[in-house]
C-alpha cells in the first residue's frame, strides 16, 4: 500500500510539473485596451519571453479571445486596471505557436488562459 501512495504521489508530481511548464504567468499595467474582432487586446509591459510565437511578436501585449465564457468580466477588470495603473495578471501557454493569434496592427499576440485572469493591488 506504501508502495502504490509514492507511486500515485510521484505521477501528481510529474503531471503537475509538466503542466506547470506549459505556462507562464504574464502581468503589467496595461496602458492601451482595445476591442478587437479577435476580443481584448491588452498592450503593456507583459513578459512574453518563454511564449513559443515571442519571437514574432511586434508588441508586448496579449489577447483575451471574446469566446472566453467571463470575457464581460474581465473586460470590466482590464479596464478598472487600466484607469487606476493596477496590474493584470494571467496564464499565456508556451508550448504551441497556435495559442497565439495574429492581430493586424499587433503582429501575433500570446492568448491568456480562460480561467485565470487577476486584478492585483
Amino acid at each position: 500500500m506504501r508502495k502504490f501512495l509514492l507511486l500515485a504521489i510521484s505521477q501528481l508530481l510529474f503531471i503537475s510539473t509538466v503542466n506547470a511548464s506549459t505556462y507562464i504567468w504574464s502581468s503589467a499595467i496595461p496602458t492601451q485596451v482595445h476591442i478587437v474582432p479577435e476580443g481584448l487586446l491588452l498592450i503593456g509591459d507583459f513578459e512574453n519571453a518563454g511564449v513559443n510565437c515571442a519571437g514574432a511578436i511586434t508588441q508586448a501585449a496579449i489577447l483575451l479571445p471574446k469566446s472566453d465564457p467571463g470575457f464581460e468580466h474581465k473586460l470590466s477588470l482590464a479596464l478598472t486596471a487600466n484607469a487606476a495603473g493596477k496590474t493584470i495578471e494571467t496564464l499565456v501557454y508556451t508550448e504551441a505557436s497556435s495559442d497565439c493569434i495574429q492581430i493586424s496592427a499587433s503582429g501575433y499576440v500570446p492568448k491568456a488562459h480562460y480561467y485565470y485572469w487577476r486584478l492585483k493591488n
